[in-house]
């Protein structure tokens, strides 16, 4: 047990020692000394390999920007990767608004169902949104629950089915979408875009991740997701890949 402490150690030690931005990251507290204070605060830091967007994130308190929204009870929401309901369920108490909210992780949705059992104008689905049907190995791990591909151990398998085929998001104005399907979004985004869904979505809150593909990979698809997205909205704030906000552009 005690060998295996050490090596995590030994790795996480040298995975910052070989990371660029972990530098930048120590530099940046040097400098705003009051802004990584608590545990919680190290923990996401590191998951977010210490980028200096995650640092601005907590700097400006930008976790505020995940609910600012004129929404009503008249709104619909869209929740893509709601994982147990805490964001929903925050949208809903401030806006009464109809919220459709998908997780695929069977574990997840089970707490999902109990946290927003109260709240009738929330629907849950327990299958993710994406380009095509199919069926995906994952490892849950919380907030982090990845996708495996065919060699690696896994969790459960979760059912993914084609946004584009679901009567409930058919020709209906979507006020807010916000995705965060860990690497899923690139599939999610390139289909909303190619069957025009997409114009029907005033506002899209989106959580890109670096790793999937691959840290290259990935920044290649978000700027080309970002040419296709500036056709039809505007940017309106971007932590890189920890959140940005898109809004549709008026006529």
């Amino acid at each position: 047990m005690m060998l295996n402490v050490i090596k995590t150690k030994l790795f996480k030690i040298k995975r910052n020692l070989s990371n660029p931005n972990y530098y930048k990251f120590q530099i940046l507290k040097l400098i705003y000394q009051n802004v990584i204070d608590t545990r919680y605060k190290k923990n996401v830091s590191s998951m977010f390999n210490h980028s200096p967007a995650i640092f601005f994130w907590f700097k400006d308190n930008a976790s505020d920007l995940l609910y600012e929204y004129d929404l009503d009870r008249d709104s619909i929401v869209v929740e893509v990767g709601a994982h147990i309901g805490d964001w929903c369920v925050k949208m809903y108490n401030r806006f009464n608004c109809k919220i459709l909210a998908y997780e695929p992780v069977n574990k997840y949705y089970i707490q999902l169902k109990k946290n927003i059992s109260q709240f009738e104008n929330i629907e849950s689905y327990n299958f993710g949104l994406g380009r095509i049907n199919e069926k995906i190995r994952i490892k849950r791990r919380g907030v982090q629950t990845t996708i495996l591909n065919q060699h690696e151990d896994f969790d459960d398998i979760i059912e993914i089915k084609d946004i584009a085929s679901l009567k409930e998001l058919n020709n209906i104005s979507i006020d807010l979408m916000n995705i965060n399907i860990e690497g899923g979004e690139y599939d999610l985004l390139n289909r909303l875009i190619e069957t025009k869904i997409l114009h029907n979505i005033y506002n899209i809150q989106i959580q890109f991740h670096e790793w999937l593909p691959s840290i290259g990979e990935s920044k290649v698809l978000r700027n080309n997701i970002h040419n296709k997205l500036k056709e039809t909205h505007k940017l309106d704030y971007s932590y890189d890949f920890v959140w940005e906000k898109w809004s549709k552009k008026e006529k």
